[in-house]
């Protein structure tokens, strides 16, 4: 938990030539598999489409949207379609699209991901505001989960902080929900700086055990380490019979986290346009809408949201715009505060 999660690095990628190399044979491959399933659909084979997409999200989309999309597009052009997916922490998908991996599309857990594509030449700026409701597909409050009966008195989120608890993390330099819920402990001290380098100082102080992506951290959690994890609302949903209710702690106020959709343009070969303009396009129709609500992600319509008694009204909710911005969060609290945050004391 050392360091400043605004400067991601991918140093899993470069320590040595084989992985170089290894990556490169891998590029070739998958420009080959999109180039190929750009021009099979004509010929009678599936057609392809590559999706890169944080992890919080894989269930539902594996077991829903992209079933459906099959089904809708088989039915509307006669085509079937296969997908090339990717699921990982947020900050390892945009680190792998930034080193030319040929997602065609993605799925990130934040915006601030996205400006950083746009920062890097990846994406002709906020491309990705030209979608519906701006891009963001779903949304999902941050929630602590607990121990059943939670043993340990957890109320909100600057009871982590106190001594002699111990957290399961997603790595904020590999992970949206890691960076979510360093937002959440700020808001927990109203924005008062010193007090949220305090709250950060006593966050890292505690915690135990970190891992790259938020479903990774489920499953540290999972296998009993920890008293508590901050996590998406939607996986707290997922685990809800395993748990029970008791084990998911509502914060109030907390930070809602926007899963934005980014078209990778300079990926797409001229054949595969009208296919991802039409998976855009889906994704923000009633029924894969609906079926990210009953996933636990809230749909972009409240109106959807309100038919699943799963996802009440979120009270006190934040949003990264109520924070100042991708640019202002990033420098601000994930930069500034957090680095200031690892000295051991003082101010």
């Amino acid at each position: 938990m050392n360091g400043a999660p605004r400067s991601r690095g991918i140093g899993w990628f470069s320590r040595s030539r084989w992985r170089a190399a290894l990556a490169a044979a891998l590029l070739i491959v998958l420009a080959g598999v999109v180039w190929f399933g750009a021009r099979s659909g004509r010929n009678g084979l599936p057609r392809t489409l590559t999706l890169y997409c944080f992890s919080g999200m894989q269930d539902v989309m594996e077991e829903g949207v992209l079933p459906a999309f099959r089904a809708f597009w088989l039915e509307r052009t006669g085509e079937r379609v296969e997908f090339i997916t990717t699921f990982a922490g947020s900050g390892t998908i945009s680190d792998r699209i930034v080193e030319r991996f040929p997602a065609e599309v993605a799925i990130l857990s934040s915006e601030m991901d996205a400006f950083r594509l746009a920062e890097r030449g990846v994406v002709a700026g906020p491309t990705w505001r030209r979608q519906p409701r701006g891009g963001v597909l779903g949304r999902s409050p941050m929630v602590i989960l607990v121990r059943p009966g939670n043993p340990s008195g957890i109320a909100g989120f600057a009871d982590l902080a106190r001594p002699g608890l111990a957290l399961v993390q997603p790595d904020p330099l590999t992970s949206g929900a890691g960076e979510w819920g360093l937002l959440s402990v700020w808001t927990a001290a109203n924005g008062a700086g010193e007090e949220a380098v305090d709250l950060f100082r006593g966050v890292r102080r505690n915690t135990a055990a970190v891992a790259p992506s938020a479903r990774e951290a489920r499953a540290i959690f999972l296998r009993g380490e920890g008293d508590a994890l901050i996590t998406y609302e939607s996986e707290a949903i997922a685990l809800s019979n395993r748990l029970g209710s008791d084990a998911v702690v509502r914060p109030v106020p907390t930070v809602v986290a926007e899963a934005v959709v980014i078209a990778i343009d300079k990926n797409v070969a001229a054949p595969q346009r009208s296919l991802v303009d039409g998976f855009l396009g889906f994704l923000w129709g009633e029924e894969a809408q609906s079926i990210l609500a009953a996933g636990g992600f809230r749909a972009a319509d409240d109106a959807v949201n309100a038919r699943f008694p799963a996802l009440p009204p979120v009270e006190g909710a934040v949003t990264l715009a109520d924070l100042g911005g991708a640019a202002t969060v990033r420098e601000r609290i994930l930069g500034e505060a957090w680095e200031r945050s690892a000295s051991p004391g003082g101010r």
